[in-house]
């Protein structure tokens, strides 16, 4: 009898720890709609959403040239590049968050960019958008498909330009794993905007606020489960690892209600960081509107590094 409950316990924890993988971890198919996505961020903040419909508007209407680049694991990465007007004084690549896209993550600050004569290299990451994938990395598997990235820019363009990389949620996790490691010369900063720390730190967190679950064993049980498809491990790269061998000047942002990632993570990452950093925490910003709370705070701060550093 005892060894029919723990089989049925032990079976119980495997399927619900493939439904929790099939949700973290697995692409999802179907439409998504990024205008609607904007009206639930700002109405989770209590701001009117027209600057960032607006501006979600004209990038849908600008003229960008798509892209496609081989992934290290032989995936189809995709991204739009948005050329300055007149020539460019450096060039932006943007990565998005976890299930998002630019058009949700980016619209008030491509917008922004673009203005200050940047030209804009807007990445569909792996399992999102137009790239192909099956697995989400949430950062581990992303920040090498950055580096390849940088180099693409940098074959296509040529290196003589700026290079800064900047990205939000997931995207911005990406961008500081990616930092840590030797990258091209003419990569001058970054602005790492509500990142997490891991993939095992966010799951954790979300485990605890959304399911008000432990982290053991579901979280270990996940990560078997992602290790033996996906091939990689939740706990092997950290964004706080990253920052201790960085050498590349940091905006750090978080909003002070994010609900999804804690400000804490952004703060920990900022007291690590061994390179020139700043930080920008805007108060009653949920994730990712940092920009849209407070758009004339974020302009200074994003000018100021921008050009103290190019």
């Amino acid at each position: 009898m005892a060894i029919a409950v723990l089989v049925l316990a032990a079976a119980g924890v495997a399927a619900f720890g493939w439904a929790l993988f099939r949700k973290a971890v697995i692409r999802r198919e179907g439409s998504h709609d990024p205008e609607e996505a904007l009206r639930r961020r700002a109405r989770r903040c209590g701001i009117d959403p027209s600057p960032m419909l607006r501006s979600a508007q004209w990038l849908r209407s600008q003229s960008v040239r798509t892209v496609t680049m081989e992934s290290f694991d032989a995936l189809a990465l995709t991204a739009d590049c948005l050329a300055a007007e007149g020539t460019p004084r450096g060039r932006v690549l943007l990565f998005h968050g976890y299930r998002s896209g630019p058009l949700q993550d980016f619209p008030m600050a491509a917008r922004e960019l673009h203005r200050m004569g940047y030209d804009l290299i807007l990445v569909d990451q792996r399992c999102h958008g137009r790239s192909q994938g099956k697995y989400i990395g949430f950062g581990t598997l992303e920040q090498r498909d950055c580096r390849d990235w940088i180099d693409w820019a940098n074959r296509r363009y040529g290196a003589e330009l700026p290079l800064f990389l900047y990205g939000v949620s997931m995207g911005a996790t990406t961008v500081l794993m990616a930092a840590g490691e030797e990258l091209p010369g003419n990569v001058k900063g970054v602005v790492a905007d509500c990142g997490f720390t891991s993939a095992g730190d966010i799951l954790r967190h979300e485990l605890k606020t959304l399911m008000h679950l432990p982290a053991f064993p579901m979280l270990w049980v996940v990560n078997g489960i992602n290790r033996l498809l996906a091939g990689w491990s939740f706990f092997e790269r950290s964004t706080l690892d990253a920052m201790e061998t960085i050498r590349l000047p940091v905006l750090f942002v978080h909003g002070g209600r994010d609900h999804f990632v804690p400000t804490d993570m952004t703060r920990r990452n900022f007291e690590a960081c061994r390179s020139e950093k700043r930080l920008f925490l805007v108060e009653g910003a949920d994730h990712g509107m940092s920009f849209a709370v407070d758009p004339e705070g974020y302009v200074r701060e994003l000018t100021c590094f921008l050009k103290k550093y190019e």
